[in-house]
């Protein structure tokens, strides 16, 4: 293979390569990151245009998540940004049970191990408020393992 030199042909007609497309989304709670769910959930792609060709979902936010979701047809752009190599910053709003206090930070902060015996870690974690009853905290990832948040907080109750 020769860099500027070769050409992909069907039929004698060179293949174009298609636009490379990023798009931002606010994936709203309730709705999974996926094309097709066996469950017949709600999947992001009923909130974008029809005429749009193949797009991927740039890492994962589950069903019970809202926020950004990035969505593209460059996978090599993709596999950059999620590469684990990376450490690319991604930080979380989430909304606890509990009033956080500086014993649950430095617990996240440590490190903690799941259930399943998986060592899971948190860059930062501060709160943003609490009320009587629960807290908003911001927790920053520079990995991201299924269900990350999730298992941490399970692992503290």
């Amino acid at each position: 293979m020769h860099l500027g030199k070769d050409r992909i042909e069907i039929d004698g007609q060179p293949v174009a390569s298609s636009s490379k497309i990023y798009l931002a989304m606010n994936k709203p709670r309730g709705v999974v990151a996926t094309a097709s769910d066996e469950k017949g959930r709600e999947t992001v792609y009923s909130f974008l245009p029809q005429n749009l060709p193949w797009l991927a979902p740039v890492g994962r936010l589950d069903k019970a998540s809202e926020g950004l979701l990035l969505l593209t047809n460059d996978s090599e752009w993709a596999a950059r940004i999620t590469a684990p190599e990376t450490h690319l910053d991604k930080t979380y709003h989430v909304q606890i049970n509990a009033t956080a206090d500086e014993a649950l930070l430095q617990q996240l902060r440590n490190g903690i191990r799941a259930s399943d015996d998986d060592f899971l870690g948190v860059k930062n974690a501060r709160v943003l408020r609490s009320g009587e009853r629960n807290s908003w905290i911001e927790i920053v990832l520079d990995e991201g393992k299924n269900r990350h948040i999730r298992r941490m907080l399970d692992a503290l109750k």
